[in-house]
Formats: structure tokens, C-alpha cells, sequence
């Protein structure tokens, strides 16, 4: 890290920038946030360049790690660190002035909170590093100080961030998670009890492999003997109690057999089933790739489509044997790579597919939903915005984000497509009624950046990423690339540099898509208003009441997220507690797109212990109707 420091001025200028709107390929809109290596007035007009998007919130301010240099640059005095910026606004210093060149690390939850992990290299040798729950303008009450590291590499890692403060990471071979008190408590480390440790082993490698917004984590490590790698190990670390072992996959190396305690596959009697290659959501789900062999050899290996909730056993989606195809199936094994998973739980890949129709073999980008693989990008597709004989080429590449969002790379093919870098990427966005695709960029298009200055864009060829280990899920706390209504940001280049030669002509761009809305009514539950609760596993407790009394009133929002009317609305309520809760009517059976209403429920025991129940929610919604709610809560003796 460079050591210059620039002169700044005390505060800052409230100045607007003036950042044009430019609508582009269909309806999409480009906003030009910053110009690569134009002078900053905040920072003695030093040039401001940015390096990488960390991520945007939901309000649009985007996060990015950038770089000041004086004016000419020298190539020697560059000072970097993270910033914030807001359509119309200049970008300022993350945390101030006195923590911008400190942070390392930055996650994004969806309330407009930031995790942020600090270095202060006050002097060579080691440095002291922080972790904070906050704000942009401020980080707030340090909740960590992990000690003190020499090195980058070595610093502690943020893991999962959500709503409510609930923050996992990790220092070496310990993981920690804090919630809304800021408290920090160990989830795993040496310290730890391993239960089901493999005779003779040694224990090392310890990690967090995922965090859910409840607090429950996977947690592994690689198990040792004579010095050999034999094998592997992943436990529950649930909120309270010991550890749970999930599965045990380690040889008896260097004799015989193997120690193997895995949960059966169910289709092969004899055989465990381990899932890997995890992408992951806030519910704790955890998939894709599932290895299946024969406990008693450790051998006869068969890959699967296969995840788990954390706490369950493992749930076979496909099975290359046993499951037929929807008219493709994917290539090889039959077990698609690079997969990630929403907060619904549908998976989304891309991979080489064998079509039952010719052409036989395309590269496809699918999702796996209600049972079933559904394409949604194929090799050879006309997609919005290319003109007629331009088609999808190969290979593509995709990031899938929650409501249905995703943003979709490919190369392409055709009539007039001469340079094999020809790439264009669109957002897209799946409804009941299909996917709707927005084209944002493509090569050669005009790229229009502050003073008048328009170059042509210059893409990158997306990277043949199908051996990939899996992403993590867009919910799973780890990444925040696109808002609720669409909105991302990107760095976009025209190639060339500038005449100084060091900065290299591109812009900040925050770019909205502008789909047609499909009419159709989209019911979505909330329990306190704007917490959804999800279908299916949403749950609601009300709490510690004694047997005959009372509880308070709990009241549920039923939001119409679609255009169309959602109509037709009814509630009933079973399970053995059923007449411990009271369900009321909702305040109208008819609400239109974008409105919402309401119904209480109130919970009155009629016995000591857990009361458990289900609230269903008829409607017109296509897809969530029923919408089941599970509500709970705790009879006290009198």
C-alpha cells in the first residue's frame, strides 16, 4: 500500500455532479456515478479513480474500493481505499477520513448496514485490526479487535452479514458470530469438542462453511494422520449445545477401510451421501453436488443434484440414474457446476446440455424449479436488443440475485459478428409468465463519460467457469449486487488509457433495468411489516404465555407485489394447537397491485409446553397459494 497521503480539505463541498441519465438498448438506463481519473474537489482536486465495486444497497449508494493520485501521476504515490457514492453526489470516504485507507474488508446487508473490517498499519511490523457493525458515515461501536497481523493474507475474514446485526467470521482456525448485542461468541475453533473424531487423526483446517440468518453454521475441518490427509469432517454448530456431526469422511489411511458416517442415499441401500460444492441461502440450505458411494469400500461413486437444511438429512433433486430429463440433460455425469441458490431455494447453473432436439449438444443456463430443470438462456438464442441473425454464442456466464433477478454474459454469434470478443450482458428477470431480458451492454456501443467524452465499450469475454466450486446464494449474507427493484453497478471501459497513461478510460455506472412489468398478483406475508415471512418456512413465535391468558396481538401484512389485483383471499388454521391461536379476517379480500392489508393473530394456550400451528393463506397468487405460515409459542403453567 502506498504511503502518500493527500491534503484534503476540511469537509466537504456539497456539490451535485451532473450525471446524466442515458438510455440504452432497450429501456435500461445508464447513470454515470464517477469518470475514472477525474480530479476530486474533496481531496485537493487530486485524481479519484475507482478500482472495484464492493456492492450496492437499497438505496443506491454503491460501495467501491478506489484510488487517489496526484495530478500528473507519477506512478509511485497512490493512496487507496474504500468510498461511497449516491446518484448526484461526489463519492466521500468510507467511515470518515480517519478509516477510509484502513478498511480490508466490506459486506452489505440489506438494511443499509455494512461488517467492516479495518488494518491500521500505523508503523511497520504488525498493526491492530477492528471489526464494526454500522453505517457508511459512521462504523459504529467496535464489536471485535482480532488482534494483531503483519500481513494482509493473514487478516481475519468476514463471512456472513444479515439483517439484525448477525455477523459470522473467522481468525485462523476460529469462527465467531455476533448478533444484534455486538457480542461476539466462538462457534468453532481448537478449543472446541470434536465429537466423532476419527481415531489417531489430527484435526486441522478448521472453517466456516456457511452461516443461516438464525445463526446456525456449518462448520469443517480436514482430518490428519502420520502427516497424510485421510479425510474430512462437517458439524452443526447450533445456537446453543454442542455439536452436532452432519458427516464424517475420512480413510483409515495407511490401513485398510474407511470411517465413513454419512447419511444414506436413498435410492441405494449401503451407500452414504455427502453434499458438497455448497451454494447456500439465509435458510440455511446448502447444495448442490452430492457424491454418493458404497460405505464399506469407499468406492462406486455416483454424483447427484442434492441439498440440505441445515439440521435435516440430505434431499436428493436428481439423480442421473433414477430422474428423467425435460427434454435435456446435462452433460457427463449429469451434475451441473457453478450453481447458486435464491432465498426460495431454486438453483440456477449453466453447463454444456444434450438437447433431445438438434442441435444436440448447447451450452444452456437453467434453474432448477418446482422439481424440474426449466431453460432459460440456450446457445443460439435471439435475446432482446440484437438485431435479427445475432445470436447467444459461447460461452455464458450469470450472477442469480432474489426476485427473480439475474444478470446474464454471453458471447455472441451471427450475422455481422466478426471479433470473436463480440459480448453483451443483459439483466433478466423471471416471472410466472416467463423471463424477461433488458440488453445493457454490448461491445463496440458508445460510452459516454464526464466533459462530453464518449468511447467505444469494451467487454471482457465471459470465463468458461463451468469446473467452479459454487457461489454462495444472494441472500446468504456474503454479496449485495443488485437491489430489489434491479439496480447493480459496474465499472464499464472503453479499453484505451488516458493521456497520462495511467488511468485507464472507463466510468461507475448504477444501471437500472426497465422490464415490463407482467400483470399477475405476487402475495408476500409480513410479520412485523416489511420482515417477510417466507412460504412454506416462514415462522412466527409469540412467545412464553401461562395456559388461559392472553397473549398481545401479533398483526401480519399481506403485500400484493404484483400489478394485478390479488383476490380471493381466505385464512384457516390447523395443527394439534390450532385453537390456541386467533386467527381474524383480513380487512379486505381484494388488494390491488402495490397496495396491502391486514389480520391479526393472537395466541391464547390452552396447555403447558410447545403450541404449534399452521396458518394458511388462500389467494389467486399462481404459484403461493396456499401460503403456509407455521406459528408457535409456549403455554406456561399458571
Amino acid at each position: 500500500m502506498a504511503t502518500h497521503s493527500p491534503r484534503l480539505f476540511a469537509g466537504f463541498v456539497a456539490l451535485a455532479l451532473a450525471v446524466p441519465v442515458i438510455p440504452f438498448a432497450n429501456a435500461a438506463t445508464r447513470q454515470l456515478l464517477w469518470t475514472n481519473g477525474d480530479p476530486h474537489p474533496d481531496f485537493d482536486n487530486q485524481r479519484h479513480g475507482v478500482d472495484m465495486v464492493t456492492g450496492i444497497m437499497e438505496d443506491g449508494t454503491v460501495i467501491y474500493k478506489g484510488s487517489l493520485s496526484p495530478d500528473p501521476p507519477d506512478g509511485l504515490h497512490f493512496v487507496y481505499g474504500f468510498y461511497y457514492v449516491k446518484p448526484g453526489q461526489l463519492p466521500k470516504p468510507l467511515g470518515g477520513l480517519d478509516q477510509f485507507q484502513k478498511v480490508q474488508q466490506v459486506l452489505i446487508n440489506s438494511d443499509n448496514k455494512i461488517a467492516v473490517l479495518t488494518w491500521d498499519q500505523a508503523g511497520p511490523g504488525a498493526a491492530a485490526t477492528h471489526i464494526y457493525v454500522g453505517t457508511i458515515n459512521s462504523f459504529g461501536t467496535e464489536i471485535f479487535a482480532p488482534g494483531s497481523f503483519s500481513s494482509p493474507a493473514d487478516l481475519p475474514v468476514l463471512n456472513h452479514f444479515y439483517t439484525g446485526n448477525m455477523l459470522a467470521f473467522s481468525s485462523g482456525e476460529r469462527c465467531y458470530r455476533s448478533n444484534a448485542s455486538g457480542v461476539p461468541t466462538l462457534i468453532y475453533g481448537p478449543e472446541t469438542t470434536t465429537p466423532n473424531q476419527p481415531g489417531t487423526t489430527t484435526i486441522t483446517g478448521r472453517g466456516l462453511v456457511h452461516m443461516a440468518k438464525d445463526g446456525r453454521a456449518l462448520v469443517g475441518c480436514a482430518f490428519y494422520r502420520q502427516g497424510f490427509y485421510v479425510g474430512n469432517g462437517l458439524y452443526l454448530a447450533d445456537l446453543t449445545g454442542p455439536l452436532e456431526t452432519l458427516e464424517i469422511n475420512a480413510s483409515n489411511y495407511p490401513n485398510p477401510g474407511g470411517n465413513y458416517n454419512l447419511p444414506p442415499d436413498p435410492a441405494r441401500p449401503g451407500y452414504g451421501m455427502s453434499v458438497s460444492n455448497m451454494t447456500s441461502n439465509s435458510a440455511g440450505k446448502i447444495g448442490t453436488y452430492a457424491t454418493s458411494f458404497k460405505l464399506s469400500t469407499g468406492d462406486d461413486n455416483h454424483f447427484l443434484l442434492g441439498t440440505r437444511t441445515l439440521g435435516n438429512d440430505p434431499v436428493v433433486l436428481e439423480d442421473p440414474v433414477t430422474n428423467g430429463g425435460d427434454g435435456f440433460h446435462w452433460n457427463d455425469t449429469g451434475v451441473p457446476y457453478h450453481s447458486q441458490m435464491d432465498a426460495a431455494g431454486d438453483i440456477m447453473t449453466h453447463y454444456t446440455a444434450v438437447f433431445d432436439k438438434a442441435p444436440a449438444q448447447r451450452r444452456v443456463t437453467a434453474i432448477y424449479k418446482g422439481g424440474k430443470w426449466v431453460p432459460l438462456v440456450t446457445q443460439g438464442d435471439s435475446l432482446a436488443g440484437l438485431p435479427a441473425g445475432v445470436t447467444v454464442g459461447f460461452p455464458q456466464k450469470k450472477i442469480l440475485e432474489n426476485g427473480g433477478w439475474f444478470l446474464f454474459t454471453g458471447g455472441l454469434a451471427g450475422s455481422g459478428v466478426a471479433d470473436a470478443n463480440d459480448t453483451a450482458l443483459w439483466a433478466a428477470r423471471r416471472t410466472t409468465t416467463g423471463t424477461s431480458f433488458d440488453l445493457v451492454a454490448r461491445e463496440g456501443s458508445t460510452l459516454s463519460l464526464s466533459g462530453g467524452v464518449t468511447k467505444p465499450l469494451v467487454m471482457n469475454t465471459p470465463a468458461d467457469d463451468s469446473y467452479e466450486d459454487a457461489d454462495p446464494g444472494p441472500d446468504a449474507g456474503k454479496r449485495h449486487t443488485m437491489t430489489a427493484n434491479g439496480k447493480f453497478a459496474q465499472i464499464l471501459y472503453s479499453g484505451s488509457y488516458d493521456t497520462s497513461g495511467y488511468y485507464k478510460i472507463s466510468g461507475l455506472f448504477v444501471i437500472t433495468p426497465q422490464l415490463t412489468t407482467p400483470k399477475f398478483p405476487e402475495i408476500d406475508v409480513q410479520q412485523p411489516a416489511g420482515s417477510s415471512l417466507k412460504d412454506g418456512s416462514g415462522k412466527k413465535s409469540f412467545g412464553t404465555v401461562k395456559v388461559g391468558m392472553k397473549g398481545a396481538a401479533k398483526k401480519f401484512i399481506i403485500k400484493n407485489l404484483g400489478t394485478a389485483d390479488l383476490n380471493a383471499l381466505s385464512i384457516s388454521i390447523d395443527g394439534n394447537a390450532k385453537k390456541d391461536f386467533t386467527v381474524g379476517r383480513p380487512n379486505k379480500t381484494t388488494v390491488p397491485g402495490g397496495k396491502d392489508t391486514s389480520f391479526n393473530v393472537t395466541f391464547e394456550p390452552t396447555a403447558a409446553g410447545t403450541r404449534d400451528a399452521v396458518l394458511h393463506l388462500k389467494s389467486n397468487d399462481a404459484n403461493e397459494s396456499p401460503y403456509d405460515i407455521k406459528v408457535t409459542g409456549m403455554g406456561a403453567k399458571k
